[in-house]
């Protein structure tokens, strides 16, 4: 028996394809919605939504396609496996994209097994339609054909998975031209398969006339598809600019909010070291930003070199301490302060140097805090492995980096001027005011919980002679001689002060008792008894030292200052000698 012959009204046809073109473009705009949010409700709207977008798109465009098919016999369809082969497309499409929710990615693996599912899924909606179809003929399928275009389906579905992953993150206007190329390419693809599969059927007359009742007319079917698909397409393509308006609002009102708060944050006083803390906190607590609730901020040191950890959120012990401080270079921390730029990675690879036994897979953020030529630090942010980087969100962090630069230069002036006022400019020790400060603290200290303490004035001998004999410039290296060598012979503890001119200072914490002082006075006698080095001469100079302790020789800084004075002048009477002041001091 002889197939029947058919043919195709080739405007159906660019129409059909317009129509997959078009839900492909819906859709690949509206997957940045269930990516974005973190609202579970909304996620399961959404997810909804892409599936009616595509799923409608394609299962319109088959259905334009069977229309533009023309058969020399009436073709109808049954409404029941028209609905059927409708959901089933728009169920398939939906679990397609589950696995982008709330910030997460489609690998290429994962993206092949779900195209497998996908498009086994719009075979199963190909062929469910085409069973729909009531006529006075029967089908015959061929199966290679029907096999190649079951394999074009999951080809197509794996590729358009992967575009989906590539765009899940880009807002609708956001790279538009690559888009809609990206559309187009899915539009025909989708379109190929379909009539790929029309290739592979054949209709042969039934052997008996059937007469058809209660079945959809042809060209309302046509023009139902047509509304219906326009509408979801429309209607979701709406939705997803208000949606991502709304969302646009918030963002900048959550930033400006953030923004506020971080220089907020740095008035009121408080040490750098708590702002920076403070600030780290906000920069999580942002609704809209896709990172993990952990998190640093490393400051560079010193040296400008490297990065010392100053604030952390949930990290563990083991991390903190292998990444407490990095230099510049290393690992992506590093990276950033070196190149001055922002570091971004969706994974983990062989730049994140710092990697610990069992660390789960994750991404990173690594903003650099700059101010002109330096780096002041760098901010690190943790993101779920395989997150999609977002220019909106790298926007927010580099402006919450500029306005912690200008907090972390203040910071740093403040400090670098308190440091001024209580360090000696010549020797770097502490000086009288940063001397006064801290015995002021250690009577009040001693006076509520009963320890004493001891107090040194030492004054050096023959220190004028090297002056008028080599030079004011000798003298200042041989005054920070002098320092190095009483500061090796004190403990962490001590306190080393330059009251003015060659008069030091030392503040004995937690001794109380007279020997434990003199020994302590004894070493550094000695020591500076030893020639200095300088300039090829060996300096000889010597101390003469007055020795005083809190409670025993007076109850306020100024009685045991005066009666360390008095023991010093005593002492060098006689010079490079110990003299402690008079134990009937504070009985008067």
């Amino acid at each position: 028996m002889q197939a029947l012959q058919g043919g195709y009204n080739y405007l159906l046809v660019a129409l059909s394809v317009m129509v997959a073109i078009a839900s492909s473009f819906v859709a690949l705009t509206s997957v940045t919605r269930i990516y974005a949010t973190t609202n579970r409700k909304w996620d399961v709207i959404w997810i909804a939504a892409f599936g009616l977008s595509l799923g409608s798109g394609i299962w319109g465009m088959h259905f334009i396609g069977m229309l533009a098919f023309h058969l020399p016999i009436p073709v109808h369809y049954d409404t029941s496996l028209t609905l059927l082969s409708l959901i089933l497309a728009v169920i398939v499409c939906s679990l397609a994209v589950i696995p982008i929710r709330s910030g997460q990615a489609i690998n290429p693996a994962k993206a092949v097994q779900l195209g497998a599912i996908v498009g086994s899924g719009i075979a199963g909606m190909h062929y469910t339609g085409m069973a729909a179809m009531v006529l006075n003929a029967r089908m015959q399928h061929d199966l290679p054909i029907v096999l190649l275009s079951v394999v074009i389906a999951v080809v197509v579905s794996s590729i358009a998975l992967l575009l989906i992953n590539h765009f899940r993150g880009s807002p609708t206007f956001h790279q538009l031209r690559l888009k809609i190329i990206a559309a187009i390419i899915m539009g025909i693809a989708v379109a190929s398969m379909h009539y790929t599969a029309m290739l592979g059927v054949d209709f042969y007359p039934a052997g008996v006339d059937t007469t058809f009742t209660d079945y959809l007319d042809t060209d309302l079917l046509a023009a139902m598809v047509i509304v219906i698909v326009s509408l979801i397409q429309g209607g979701i393509f709406t939705t997803t600019l208000l949606d991502e308006s709304h969302e646009l609002t918030i963002k900048r009102a959550e930033t400006a909010s953030a923004l506020y708060d971080v220089l907020a944050v740095a008035h009121g006083g408080r040490p750098l070291r708590e702002i920076l803390d403070r600030s780290l906190n906000i920069i999580l607590n942002v609704r809209w930003l896709a990172v993990e609730s952990k998190g640093s901020i490393f400051l560079t040191d010193r040296s400008e070199n490297s990065l010392e950890m100053t604030a952390s959120h949930n990290l563990g012990a083991a991390l903190m301490a292998k990444c407490d401080r990095v230099d510049f270079g290393t690992c992506l921390c590093g990276m950033a302060a070196q190149q001055r730029q922002t570091v971004y990675k969706s994974g983990l690879d062989h730049d994140h140097a710092t990697q610990l036994s069992g660390m789960q897979p994750h991404g990173h953020y690594c903003i650099p805090i700059l101010d002109k030529q330096r780096t002041l630090g760098v901010i690190n942010l943790y993101v779920k492995h395989g997150h999609k980087q977002s220019p909106v969100e790298v926007q927010f962090l580099e402006s919450v980096s500029n306005a912690l630069a200008s907090v972390i230069k203040q910071k740093q002036m403040e400090q670098a001027l308190e440091q001024m006022s209580y360090e000696d400019p010549l020797t770097g020790i502490a000086n009288r005011r940063k001397f006064k400060d801290t015995i002021d603290r250690a009577v009040k200290l001693s006076t509520r919980g009963g320890d004493g303490f001891g107090l040194l004035l030492i004054d050096l001998d023959r220190f004028k002679p090297v002056n008028d004999r080599y030079g004011h410039e000798v003298g200042d290296r041989l005054l920070i001689a002098v320092c190095r060598r009483i500061q090796k012979c004190l403990r962490e503890t001590d306190l080393l002060a330059r009251m003015g001119g060659d008069e030091f200072a030392v503040l004995l914490d937690f001794v109380s008792g007279r020997e434990a002082i003199r020994q302590i006075a004894d070493r550094i006698m000695s020591a500076l008894l030893e020639p200095f080095p300088i300039d090829q001469h060996a300096i000889e100079i010597g101390a003469s030292i007055g020795a005083c302790i809190f409670p025993a020789h007076g109850n306020t800084p100024d009685e045991l200052l005066k009666q360390a004075d008095v023991a010093l002048y005593l002492a060098k009477e006689r010079r490079s000698e110990v003299r402690f002041a008079q134990e009937a001091a504070n009985t008067r």
